[in-house]
């Protein structure tokens, strides 16, 4: 069985990797660092050296699908990610993509071909998500093939500092 990618299994998609790790799916973590010993095999990458990232991806797949959450790593990655997947990638976007204009939020512009998106907003309180909400919005996502607003992106004037 191929290993499902997980990008940020030491971070914001920790709970989903362990997740996956429990249900009996194998599950590579792609990060800077490695995190306890938990089921995961860690793939570490530096995801600004191109050359390595590919190197890096190359060795440890193909996958059978994959959790995306690299924000400030750009769009570079999420593409070496889905050249290296069989099946879907979630792609994990901060409440920055979601930043007017426009004054109504549509997340269908934001679309991007071969990408099951995760568009994060926030919580009531105005809050931000936990790991383990951004991780069950992931894995819903992963499960039924289809983008999601995780939250609330407006009123913008509500979003937390």
């Amino acid at each position: 069985m191929r290993p499902v990618l997980v990008v940020g299994a030491t971070g914001a998609l920790r709970p989903a990797a362990l997740v996956l790790v429990r249900d009996g799916r194998p599950v590579a973590g792609l990060s800077r660092r490695s995190g306890p010993d938990t089921g995961i095999d860690h793939v570490a990458a530096d995801w600004s050296d191109a050359a390595a990232l590919e190197g890096a991806l190359e060795t440890a797949g193909p996958f059978s699908d994959a959790l995306v959450y690299a924000p400030g790593a750009g769009p570079s990655v999420a593409d070496a990610v889905r050249r290296h997947t069989d099946g879907t990638v979630v792609l994990t976007l901060t409440s920055a993509a979601a930043a007017p204009p426009p004054l109504d939020f549509d997340l269908e512009r934001l679309r991007r071909p071969g990408f099951v998106l995760l568009q994060l907003g926030w919580a009531s309180g105005p809050r931000w998500h936990t790991p383990a909400e951004i991780s069950e919005g992931a894995l819903m996502a992963l499960a039924d093939g289809r983008s999601r607003v995780l939250g609330r992106v407006r009123p913008w004037s509500e979003r937390p500092a």
